[in-house]
């Protein structure tokens, strides 16, 4: 049994994800999670919420550095994520039955928002989405 602090056990796995360590069985969960994400997230604009801070954000701030999506629009990375949180923030968002956890709405805005930002590639984003699945899964 190592004696290293949990986290920092957690933080030396999620250093060492790469796409091509990734089992094709998961790179395949984690692209039907993201599909699933993205039609959560276009269906969150219908949302009062969602529209809400939508509509907010648009007076915040016009940046070229990530997309809002469903719209084209883009913005600062950190709202481009605040808002695409929201917009995934639906009753059709994936739950972690042990802990009761939405992983999604936590994970998927900031790997696309800040994928998108710094122009990573799709397996970058698909490795990420893993590693903040397993974080979100293993801290609950």
């Amino acid at each position: 049994m190592s004696r290293l602090p949990y986290t920092r056990q957690l933080a030396e796995f999620l250093f060492g994800m790469h796409y091509d360590v990734l089992p094709q069985k998961v790179v395949h969960r984690a692209k039907q999670c993201l599909i699933d994400y993205l039609g959560s997230a276009i269906f969150g604009h219908t949302y009062p919420h969602a529209t809400k801070i939508v509509s907010a954000i648009k007076q915040l701030a016009r940046s070229d550095q990530a997309t809002i999506i469903g719209l084209g629009r883009r913005t600062v990375v950190t709202y481009a994520a605040l808002v695409n949180g929201a917009l995934g923030s639906t009753n059709l968002d994936d739950t972690y039955l042990v802990s009761l956890g939405h992983p999604s709405v936590g994970v998927m805005p900031s790997v696309l928002s800040v994928g998108d930002w710094k122009h990573r590639s799709g397996k970058c984003s698909i490795a990420a989405i893993v590693g903040g699945y397993e974080l979100a899964m293993r801290v609950g």
